[in-house]
């Protein structure tokens, strides 16, 4: 990382100061202090610079990584080489900005791999046309072994939430990698995105309790209002992130079903699903500095 390049100049300024002060002149002890001051700014400010330094210089995906997302995303596989590597360098910098927490049974760790990777895609693929692809607002991931109750919902045995006070999202491991990878199953990596991306955008024009309801929800994707809070454990299922959901995992059917709905979420997003391989409507929108 850039900061850690930039300590060794100073530190070795320093090492330099310190030696001819203790072994020819007491007077260069004032030559000690430049370096460091500079050291602390720069432990101060690294977090800044290396993400500065990676968005210009975004790290490469692991060849395995980039073929298992390939194998199990068709959105990912059906994009340009172009947005393929748009995709990955957003890949890759969402996980190293945000912090990833697998709680165990005695302590707490790093989840493997393929599961911070598959969560990255999650968000990935919901802001892929817009400029903000991270929403800064949730950083934190917890992953879960199981199903688990929480001070939300204490009395519910549930797979996912956010808690937006603290910006966490927060899933069981085996639902919501099942949801990532099957297509038979609900994403809830997905809806939990869709709930965060809500919270952090909360007047844009999302579905109204007018035009959807569990009925038209279900003709468009299979999955029943049952089988949804079934498998989020929830009784309140916000259909706005259903809506989001489907938007993005059953297009073709969501646009017949609900024509007027798909525009508005086609705007939000400044993506269309039906068109695969070049999915962003307006790049001058979605090519904007990133932050």
């Amino acid at each position: 990382m850039l900061s850690r390049l930039l300590y060794l100049p100073f530190v070795a300024a320093t090492i330099i100061s310190l030696y001819l002060t203790f072994e020819v002149d007491e007077g260069y002890s004032w030559y000690i202090i430049p370096p460091v001051v500079a050291l602390s700014a720069i432990y101060f400010l690294s977090p800044q610079i290396d993400w500065w330094w990676y968005l210009r210089h975004p790290p490469v995906m692991n060849q395995k990584l980039s073929e298992l997302i390939h194998r199990m995303n068709p959105f990912y596989a059906a994009l340009s080489p172009e947005d393929k590597k748009r995709f990955q360098d957003r890949v890759e910098l969402y996980v190293r900005a945000n912090a990833y927490i697998s709680k165990g049974i005695k302590e707490d760790g790093v989840p493997p791999d393929e599961v911070v990777y598959f969560v990255a895609t999650c968000i990935t693929q919901l802001t892929f046309g817009l400029v903000d692809f991270r929403l800064p607002l949730f950083e934190r991931i917890v992953i879960y072994p199981a199903p688990f109750p929480s001070p939300q919902f204490p009395e519910h045995i549930h797979a996912s939430e956010i808690f937006a006070e603290d910006g966490v999202l927060i899933f069981a491991v085996h639902p919501l990698m099942e949801g990532i990878i099957r297509p038979d199953q609900y994403n809830i990596g997905f809806h939990e995105y869709a709930q965060a991306f809500i919270v952090s955008y909360p007047a844009a024009a999302y579905a109204r309790r007018e035009e959807v309801n569990w009925e038209i929800l279900e003709a468009i994707s299979g999955f029943s209002e049952e089988k949804i809070r079934k498998t989020i454990g929830l009784d309140l299922v916000d259909q706005r992130a259903v809506c989001i959901h489907h938007f993005f995992h059953f297009a073709r059917s969501f646009r017949e079903h609900l024509p007027d709905l798909y525009e508005r979420h086609r705007s939000i997003f400044n993506l269309d699903p039906l068109r695969a391989g070049s999915p962003i409507v307006d790049r001058r929108r979605g090519d904007g500095p990133l932050t």
